[in-house]
This record gives structure tokens, C-alpha cells and sequence, in this order.
């Protein structure tokens, strides 16, 4: 049998959603599937719900990888607000969110000590016609509690971190 493999690199919003969609229990988990109270939040927002039922939501952009991190936290602050609360039913707030995209979003490495953000690259490839997603490793983001948990101090008196060349040029200056 021969495989023929490509890479995709010119693909639809509404083609990347689908794709999506046929692998959340890749992304989610098993068990993983569209919210049925709001599966979508603008064009490139999805909102999902895994096994313990908990929401995550998953922005995504099929080449861009700054709208896709602005749609996953647009939605994510949509979401969590009181008026989302009122007027959705079965409303629960979302305990993460993942952004997809071709690389990695303006602004990775900070969202790396904020947040429950995953961040993943994908490529979309066609293997004997059928396309799907090649998730790259994720970037996972610490949680507020983890990031409490660092010890760090003030500087003693008379110490100032910096290095005997680095205090001698300041004190230059």
C-alpha cells in the first residue's frame, strides 16, 4: 500500500473547523465534544465540553496566528461575564482555553506564566485524500496557583543583583 502525504496550506475557516471538530478527543480528550447549549463563538471560536463535562474553549485561525489567540480570548472574556450567565442556558464558565494555530501567537512566551491556556501549532495535512490535523507538542501555560508557589525576595541591602561590571557602568551613567 503506498501513503501519499501532503501538507494543506491553503484551507477554509469552515474546512478547519470541521477538522477540528473531528478531533476533539485529540485535543480535549475522550469524550470530547461540541457544547450543545453554544458550539461556537464567532467565526473562529469553538466551545467544547470533555468527559467531566468541564467547557473548554478553542480558538483557532487557519493561517493567522494573532486572530486566532484574539478570538480564543475575545470569547474567553465574553463568556465569563455575568451577562453570559443570564442569558445562557446550562451556563458554566469555561475552565480553558486552546489556541490553534499555524505557529505560535505574538505574546506566547507571557501567556506561558498568566493563564489555563494551551497553546498548539498545527499543520492541516491530506493523507490519501483524507485531511486531518498534525498537532505539534503543546505549550502549556501555568495556572496562577502554580505561579504562587515561586519563591522569590526582595534584595538584601547593598545587594543588587547585578553583576560587578553591570553596578560599575550604572554608577557610571
Amino acid at each position: 500500500m503506498t501513503l501519499h502525504i501532503r501538507t494543506i496550506t491553503d484551507i477554509s475557516s469552515e474546512e478547519l473547523y470541521a477538522i477540528i471538530v473531528d478531533s476533539l478527543d485529540m485535543l480535549i480528550g475522550e469524550g470530547g465534544e461540541l457544547w450543545g447549549t453554544l458550539p461556537r463563538v464567532g467565526e473562529h471560536c469553538i466551545v467544547a465540553v470533555d468527559s467531566a463535562r468541564e467547557l473548554t474553549l478553542i480558538g483557532f485561525h487557519p493561517s493567522d496566528s494573532w486572530h486566532a489567540l484574539r478570538a480564543g480570548l475575545t470569547s474567553m472574556d465574553q463568556l465569563n461575564n455575568e451577562l453570559a450567565a443570564l442569558l445562557i442556558k446550562d451556563y458554566r464558565k469555561p475552565e480553558k482555553l486552546i489556541i490553534l494555530s499555524p505557529a505560535d501567537p505574538p505574546g506566547a512566551g507571557t501567556l506561558t506564566g498568566c493563564a489555563p491556556v494551551t497553546l498548539r501549532s498545527f499543520k492541516v495535512i491530506e493523507v490519501n485524500g483524507e485531511r486531518g490535523l498534525f498537532l505539534e507538542e503543546a505549550l502549556e501555560t501555568t495556572t496562577n496557583e502554580t505561579a504562587a508557589n515561586v519563591e522569590t525576595r526582595p534584595p538584601k541591602s547593598g545587594e543588587s543583583g547585578l553583576t560587578r561590571e553591570e553596578e560599575d557602568f550604572f554608577a557610571s551613567v
